[in-house]
């Protein structure tokens, strides 16, 4: 791989050691998302640093003869799916998932195009606006504080998106919680250790028992690594990609699994009650929840791991978070279900 790199790079090295390939394409795609503003420029063309994908979109400003705006192009990598085998449609996905919720006026930032294909950028591609506010870590140096100081805003936050959004459309699946354990199982069928048999097999069987609650929004990562934070409050919700409309209690026990730390569950418990308040609903089995959760990070990171060197390479390093937390989840899904 490093000579091919080499190689490439030999045969047209201002491609890569300049922005003005990415230039050309962008401008191509505002014109077509702007088709109203005459003598478009852009400037200021950089890649938008995350501390957990880093360098995965880029920000820049488009000018106009009469305005200037703020956008963010984001590259989807690969066919990563929260829910799926396969996402095809993930760039369409996230645009429809961002366009309700803004439309319903949770703090989305407001998609204006998208494509599925690989052109112009090599990658399907989402253009947005990048919301308000700032990262939590360029705010608070202690991660832990900022979640005690945001917590029931989190849960406010949560409730608020689940029940704001009720219309249905085909480009947001709907996920079932049995089919996403199947999946799962289907990833994992070459590469299934015993003692992520013995928990999906314990999973299914309490499963089984678990009355579903109505479909809401899911976010797929709700938690502060996905939030824009300003004077205290969220001003924008990111990274719309694993979006569906599912049982609610998949991003409460995510949400609740970032907020604990070790055996420490303060936060976690503040964050569900505070939910269970602002929601009005009964979270039942949420300790369920939090296992099946980890329990699926935990078989995602079993089956990133067994992939073939190629493919393994193209997604990896967008998941850094999945791989961070790999140990806590496999501790959390034995606790539950071995």
């Amino acid at each position: 791989m490093k000579q091919h790199n080499n190689k490439v790079n030999q045969e047209n090295p201002q491609k890569f050691r300049t922005f003005d390939w990415l230039e050309d394409a962008l401008m191509s795609v505002c014109r077509n998302a702007f088709p109203n503003e005459a003598s478009l420029s852009i400037h200021s063309l950089k890649p938008r640093v995350h501390r957990v994908n880093p360098h995965r979109d880029y920000e820049f400003f488009l000018q106009s003869r009469d305005t200037e705006i703020r956008l963010v192009l984001r590259l989807h990598y690969g066919l990563f799916s929260l829910w799926n085998l396969a996402d095809r449609i993930k760039p369409a996905r996230e645009y429809s998932a961002m366009l309700h919720a803004y439309q319903a006026g949770t703090p989305a930032p407001f998609p204006y195009g998208f494509t599925t294909s690989d052109k112009p950028f090599g990658k399907p591609y989402l253009l947005h606006d990048p919301g308000d506010g700032q990262r939590w870590w360029e705010i608070e140096d202690s991660l832990r504080q900022m979640q005690g100081e945001t917590v029931n805003l989190l849960a406010e936050e949560l409730a608020r998106l689940h029940y704001a959004v009720t219309a249905r459309h085909p480009l947001i699946p709907t996920v079932k919680t049995d089919q996403v354990v199947r999946e799962l199982m289907i990833r994992l069928s070459k590469n299934m250790s015993d003692e992520l048999q013995r928990c999906f097999d314990a999973c299914r069987r309490e499963l089984s028992t678990i009355e579903p609650l109505p479909n809401v929004l899911l976010h797929g990562q709700f938690d502060l690594d996905h939030i824009l934070m300003k004077n205290g409050k969220i001003r924008t919700i990111t990274d719309w990609e694993h979006a569906a409309f599912g049982d609610p209690r998949w991003d409460v026990a995510h949400t609740a699994l970032s907020l604990q730390l070790g055996k420490d569950r303060s936060l976690a418990n503040q964050f569900t009650a505070s939910y269970a308040q602002y929601s009005q609903i009964t979270l039942g089995s949420i300790l369920f929840w939090e296992g099946l959760s980890a329990l699926r990070n935990w078989a995602l990171c079993h089956w990133l791991h067994a992939l073939e060197e190629k493919s393994y390479k193209s997604i990896a390093g967008l998941h850094i978070p999945l791989f961070n937390h790999e140990d806590a989840m496999r501790e959390r899904a034995l606790q539950q279900f071995a």
